[in-house]
């Protein structure tokens, strides 16, 4: 079986970012939700649970939203390293 490079595979349809509302503010995946683990009740309703859900914070807090995910049906839900995509700082530095 051939597998994609990380360039040629699909980006996630949803990214979300369980830090603190701190570090999102300060860096962050374009694209991120962030969210807590009881903000992550508002993915629940979502009629396709075969989205592509990546998400990254803690190790605790990521394994969590996943196993709560896996729980409500989601099929496609990945841990990632902020190193897997580009962290782009939101302030600009001269």
């Amino acid at each position: 079986m051939k597998h994609k490079s990380r360039k040629q595979r699909e980006p996630p349809d949803m990214i979300i970012d369980m830090r603190s509302p701190v570090e999102f503010r300060d860096s962050t995946i374009p694209t991120a939700v962030n969210m807590n683990l009881r903000q992550l009740s508002s993915v629940y309703t979502t009629k396709d649970k075969t989205i592509a859900i990546a998400i990254f914070g803690d190790a605790d807090t990521t394994n969590a939203a996943v196993r709560y995910l896996h729980a409500y049906g989601f099929t496609n839900v990945t841990i990632i390293s902020p190193y897997d995509l580009l962290l782009r700082p939101r302030k600009e530095v001269p």
